[in-house]
């Protein structure tokens, strides 16, 4: 499971409940921004030197076992699937459980580090408050899955709350889906 938030992001891994790795890495799509990124879009120096520094941290994480399921979670994932299918206004519905190939994060990346701002706010599915930090957030997401060797991420609407509040209420709150 992947959270990107704005100044880190969290991995864990594990298989039957069992939670074998977990870190709250120093890459957040704020933080980045801020650390690399001096006009959006990005110059190539800048894309450059936030992909070096993706990589160098997520270098710690240990590669999980081959067909693992990878599950990326909260608005910087569920942003991007919403803007590569045109989901407007924002239906979770059409994103919770929806599936985004390697290729489809890489092109959603490469198109936001080719917009401005105004451009960016104006994509369909795009919250305008990420607009600034969406490129960012996209190549962490993108990285991950090179790192971890995920071919797709399965992209949840639900994050650390909902699994709180279904762990306490279980089937009350519609089965898990």
């Amino acid at each position: 499971m992947l959270d990107i938030g704005g100044g880190s992001t969290e991995l864990v891994l594990g298989s039957g409940g069992k939670v074998d790795f977990e870190h709250s890495f120093d890459i957040g799509a704020v933080r980045l921004t801020e650390r690399f990124v001096h006009a959006v879009p990005p110059s190539p120096e800048e894309q450059a030197a936030l992909q070096r520094s993706i990589d160098e941290t997520l270098a710690e994480a240990p590669c999980p076992p081959a067909g693992f399921r990878f599950v990326g979670v909260a608005g910087t994932v569920t942003t991007v699937l919403a803007v590569s299918r045109g989901i407007e206004p924002y239906d979770p519905a059409r994103v919770h459980l929806a599936v985004m190939p390697l290729a489809e994060v890489r092109a959603e990346r490469e198109r936001y580090f080719s917009l401005t701002v105004d451009e960016l706010r104006g994509l369909p599915g795009m919250e305008p408050k990420r607009a600034d930090v969406i490129a960012a957030g996209a190549l962490i997401l993108e990285r991950a899955m090179v790192r971890l060797g995920a071919p797709e991420v399965v992209v949840s609407d639900r994050g650390i709350r909902w699994g709180l509040l279904y762990q306490r209420f279980g089937a009350a709150l519609g089965g898990g889906r």
